[in-house]
């Protein structure tokens, strides 16, 4: 049976050679949270997390599932990412059941918007597409005290609307989060309908037109980004 402490302890160190300090300053500075990164470009962490998976994959979902809650607990950004890579892998074996443990690692070790867009633009996003009966719990996340759930609600949607899915639930969450005065939780829901703009440019247009009133100006921004032109230049003349 594999050793996960032995296992995260080698990841932590293959990380640490390739670190780039003047790159740990760098995104640093792209957060307004204190963030704990050791300064590994996004590449070279897929390219660590890729040598790792054929150590495990023969590993069952749950033990897999393991190891990264084991590399969730370091609260480094790399190490995370290598984490939320390797329960990416297994997407294929996810069960309705696993929601939990991904909401519960929401809450526990999200603490910056990188580790939420990535948690739920892939793991979450992809229970949300194959499974639409957990819509219901992003709309209890649009009500919760904890920013990240409340972003998460809105970008758990990404994946699916990509796909040209659950676009209905993408406007009805916007709508919730639109007074929201939290600042990342509104360019969530923006970068959402910007997506959404891409496959549905029309009916985002006129969305975001029908609640200039409302909608603060970053998620507006956000939204009309992908429009096409003559629509997003009619847009910014009403904004």
């Amino acid at each position: 049976m594999a050793d996960f402490n032995k296992i995260a302890d080698e990841i932590k160190a293959e990380l640490e050679a390739i670190a780039e300090p003047e790159y740990r300053e760098r995104l640093k500075g792209f957060f307004r949270e204190e963030i704990n990164p050791i300064g590994v470009r996004a590449k070279f962490i897929h390219e660590v997390a890729a040598r790792q998976w054929l150590n495990i994959k023969a590993e069952p979902k749950d033990r897999i599932f393991e190891l990264c809650e084991v590399l969730l607990k370091y609260r480094i950004a790399e190490m995370t990412s290598v984490a939320l890579d390797l329960a990416w892998k297994i997407r294929r074996k996810y069960e309705p059941d696993d929601f939990e443990l991904f909401q519960r690692w929401l809450d526990e070790y999200v603490d910056n918007w990188g580790a939420c867009d990535n948690i739920c633009c892939r793991n979450i996003g992809y229970m949300i597409f194959e499974n639409r009966e957990l819509i219901g719990a992003l709309y209890n996340w649009t009500r919760s005290k904890n920013r990240w759930r409340k972003r998460a609600s809105a970008v758990s949607l990404i994946y699916s609307n990509k796909r040209g899915e659950n676009i209905d639930e993408a406007f009805e969450i916007a709508n919730i989060l639109m007074d929201d005065e939290d600042d990342l939780v509104r360019k969530g829901y923006g970068w959402m309908l910007k997506v959404v703009g891409e496959k549905r440019p029309k009916r985002v247009f006129d969305f975001v037109t029908a609640s200039v009133a409302r909608m603060p100006r970053v998620a507006f921004r956000y939204a009309i980004e992908k429009l096409p032109p003559e629509m997003k230049k009619r847009a910014m003349k009403i904004k």
